[in-house]
């Protein structure tokens, strides 16, 4: 039986007594605290593909109230302790005019009790000033003891007394940012309250609040989950959200949809729905897990809003049309569409996780699809604000979170703590440099693959701390990804990564280094540390380790010791090809003759796709013929034999030429075409860091020297030697440490390409019997 008034415990502080504010049974305040908070209304109902979309009441039926909050910092407001597996939750008051001050309660509940009865925010926080007010009651808050008109101890102003116990049930000014005051507005109803979660106020965000703030963190992924709505506020619209909400809901009726890709009457309204998608929110990365974990969500722009539903629908069919669209349209109004954040966002929620259909628990998580490794690697037009977030971000939904047994976990503890169902506490006092080592680590000791160092998935390494160690080579930047770092430019910026794939398809693309051998790889833990073997977890025996007993950083020097053998060492190189443009100078080196105009060498067709389809499956025999058609075609190969891109739509060659050539564009952007001497013992081989392991054996002398051609990246330079390591599926380019603080140091370049030799050719005995460490730093 509930009590007829509810309190909660009285605590001391400051040598003066604090108790609840009391609230007597059947208020308003009661019933928030101990019952059930009502049925929600529906913000938004997804579009009927059966309606007509030009009625003029169905565009009314939306509705205006819905949209979303960002950031807040704390005035003289006061935090009443949360208590375990609680949350805060803010009830904004209803009002019919507008221009109303915002008003709201502040109260704890058990996330367990209020299970789908509230609503969550997603947002962008922002960088202005928090120079905007709400009104904030706690209905938790405790004040100063009273009894009988007497004072305790240390309290003996009698005026100090009530006008903290007054402030503890009055509404108090907070500070928040103008687009989280915003968004308030919006979802604030006329009639009737509203019952939010917004992560600035629900969250003690002071320096005080430090510890609450990491465990809520860590409870984000249930308390999204457990929100009836998910609202996602994009901002204040800009004159384009009623006239892309309108089409979004138009393209649901598809009877409609084949006609308005070719109506140029429609052009502004596929304007304003592509400039949607270049909202702020869309390349923010702890979205990924709010919209991913809801059950059901909404997106609002302005007083306009949307069922998410139809919009991921309409993003999707419009993404499918795009090459279509962009004949029967200007061209630059779809740039980069199919890589912009909100399509690849769309793009990627289905394949991370499922969710159940029973009645009694809709839109709960059923299952998780993806590993750490496949979210880091494949999310990266999406921002963190902390570089640590590249990771933490994502934990939630990945569906190897760490257990307690692991072995990367029993060396890394320190830096993840498994919490309740799906969440990860993070921990922000570790530094970046050692997480991501941490990362590396785990990933190379679960899939057994050393391709996580030729994938490009680290923040600006730059800018991550001052004063901090510097990042090993073979923790890569996002910035050589192929659109570099999201929000820094638009369009390609490199060439596809020869080790990426996909969330829906994780095949390796190629096996240079085969798959029947073990990786042998390790942590160095510099001078203080042991030697870390991935296969078993423990420390191997070292002179360094004998010397002390006590152990250094997990990261130490930052060293992974590795097994391989040399390939070759880079002869010459090309430019680099700087917008997708390919010398002629090394087409013709590759063998192209313009007398010969029905022979195209097999090496120069090949290696300008790096032997792969855009989806990493053999090339059809009938690219040769492309290639053909596109080097005696002036619109693309120049009377310099210089071949250019083949993006404009203007330029009317074939639909296959084009297919080829795209695809040769997405590889080659940025990179160089090198000619690789391939390694004989006999010239003394390629440069060799001082004091570095030698070759095990001696291989046999080939007659002359082994040419082969590739592509490396922009940094690769002559004398430098490209190798297959064990366990990696592309060959690396790799070069002398240019700082020598230990011996015998290589550093990473990137991946590269060599023809001939991707799908494991150069995986027998004379080549083999060259194994050696490499050590990577």
């Amino acid at each position: 039986m509930a009590p007829d008034t509810t309190t909660s415990a009285a605590t001391e502080g400051g040598g003066l007594s604090q108790e609840a504010v009391s609230y007597s049974k059947g208020t308003a305040e009661w019933r928030i605290l101990n019952r059930k908070l009502g049925q929600l209304t529906t913000r938004v109902r997804r579009a009927d593909a059966h309606q007509p979309t030009t009625r003029e009441w169905f565009n009314k039926a939306i509705e205006k109230s819905g949209k979303t909050i960002p950031y807040v910092t704390k005035s003289s407001f006061r935090y009443s302790k949360l208590g375990d597996k609680e949350i805060r939750l803010l009830r904004l008051y209803q009002s019919k005019h507008p221009d109303d001050p915002l008003k709201a309660d502040l109260f704890k509940r058990k996330l367990d009790d209020v299970d789908r009865e509230y609503e969550a925010l997603s947002y962008c926080w922002g960088t202005e000033s928090a120079d905007h007010e709400i009104q904030v009651r706690d209905l938790n808050a405790t004040g100063p003891a009273v009894r009988n008109g007497t004072t305790k101890p240390g309290q003996e102003n009698m005026i100090d007394t009530f006008r903290e116990t007054i402030g503890a049930i009055t509404h108090t000014e907070f500070k928040i940012r103008k687009n989280l005051h915003d968004a308030l507005k919006q979802l604030r109803r006329k009639y009737g309250d509203v019952y939010l979660w917004v992560d600035a106020i629900c969250i003690d965000q002071s320096s005080e609040g430090r510890e609450e703030k990491q465990r809520q963190l860590a409870m984000m992924a249930r308390i999204y989950n457990s929100a009836a709505t998910v609202c996602v506020w994009l901002g204040e619209d800009k004159g384009e959200a009623e006239k892309a909400f309108r089409l979004a809901r138009d393209i649901m009726n598809y009877k409609r949809f084949d006609e308005m890709i070719h109506d140029r009457n429609k052009m502004i309204d596929w304007q304003s729905l592509t400039a949607i998608m270049r909202a702020d929110w869309f390349s923010r990365r702890w979205v990924i897990q709010e919209i991913a974990l809801s059950r059901n969500a909404t997106i609002h722009c302005g007083e306009h809003s949307l069922h998410w539903d139809d919009f991921a629908d309409a993003v999707s069919l419009l993404v499918e049309k795009i090459e279509l669209m962009r004949v029967g349209f200007r061209h630059e109004l779809f740039d980069d569409v199919e890589t912009s954040s909100a399509s690849i966002l769309i793009q990627t929620l289905g394949n991370i996780c499922r969710k159940s259909d029973e009645d009694h628990d809709r839109g709960a998580i059923s299952s998780r699809l993806l590993d750490v490794e496949t979210l880091v690697s494949t999310l990266l037009a999406f921002q963190a604000t902390f570089p640590r977030d590249t990771i933490y971000s994502i934990l939630s939904l990945a569906k190897d979170f760490p257990k307690s047994q692991e072995a990367w976990e029993l060396l890394h503890e320190e830096q993840i703590l498994e919490t309740n169902p799906i969440g990860i506490l993070p921990n922000y006092g570790s530094s970046p440099r050692d997480l991501f080592i941490a990362f590396v680590t785990r990933s190379i000791h679960q899939t057994g693959s050393l391709d996580i160092i030729c994938r490009h998935w680290a923040p600006d390494l730059e800018r991550i701390e001052d004063g901090a160690d510097q990042m090993p080579s073979w923790i890569s930047a996002r910035s050589k990804a192929p659109f570099g770092l999201p929000g820094t430019a638009r369009g390609r910026q490199n060439g596809e990564n020869l080790v990426a794939y996909l969330p829906h398809d994780q095949r390796r693309r190629y096996s240079a280094s085969a798959v029947s051998r073990n990786v042998e790889t390790g942590l160095e833990r510099g001078e203080r540390d042991g030697y870390f073997d991935e296969n078993g977890g423990s420390p191997r025996s070292t002179e360094r380790e004998a010397e002390t007993s006590e152990r250094g950083s997990i990261s130490g020097n930052g060293i992974m010791v590795v097994e391989g053998f040399i390939l070759g060492i880079i002869k010459s190189q090309s430019d680099v090809m700087r917008g997708g443009i390919i010398p002629g100078e090394w087409v013709a080196r590759l063998g192209w003759k313009k007398n010969e105009e029905n022979q195209v060498p097999d090496t120069l067709w090949r290696l300008l796709v790096a032997d792969r389809m855009a989806q990493g499956a053999r090339p059809p025999l009938w690219y040769k013929r492309a290639c053909l058609h596109g080097l005696v075609d002036q619109r693309v190969t120049d009377n310099a034999g210089n071949i250019h891109p083949v993006t404009p739509v203007d330029r009317k060659i074939s639909e296959q030429t084009t297919t080829y050539f795209k695809r040769v564009e997405s590889i080659v952007w940025n990179r160089r075409i090198f000619e690789l001497t391939a390694f004989e013992e006999k010239t003394g081989g390629p440069p060799i860091a001082s004091g570095s392991q030698p070759a095990r054996s001696t291989a046999k002398i080939l007659p002359k020297p082994m040419m082969l051609y590739g592509l490396g990246p922009e940094e690769s330079r002559v004398d430098h030697i490209v190798c297959i390591l064990y366990g990696c599926s592309v060959p690396v380019v790799l070069k002398v440490a240019e700082q020598q603080r230990v011996s015998g140091l290589y550093e990473v370049v990137g991946e590269a390409y060599v023809d001939g030799i991707m799908d494991g050719e150069f995986m027998i005995e004379k080549w083999t019997s060259r194994a050696r460490e490499f050590r990577l730093g």
